[in-house]
């Protein structure tokens, strides 16, 4: 069996390691197998996260629901375990 990746966060354009100590998994909901594994942020990392999806919502909202859904289509390629 080969180790989960690991997974940095992505807050507002960047990825960050996280100030956590700790380690989430993240599972298969139909088998319960280990996907991947996230980091355990920090109340403070969380907020940075909402504050910069706050900004970058009128933007997107912004978007023809064409655009978006090409935008998904492309994170899909990109990685696809969260499709």
């Amino acid at each position: 069996m080969t180790a989960p990746v690991q997974h940095q966060m992505y807050i507002d354009g960047q990825f960050v390691s996280g100030r956590g100590d700790g380690w989430i998994d993240v599972l298969n909901p139909a088998t319960e197998a280990l996907l991947s594994r996230i980091p355990d942020g920090t109340a403070e990392e969380a907020r940075l996260a909402i504050d910069a999806a706050e900004r970058a919502q009128p933007a997107w909202e912004a978007l023809p629901a064409i655009e978006r859904a090409g935008l998904v289509t492309q994170n899909c390629r990109w990685y696809p375990p969260a499709c």
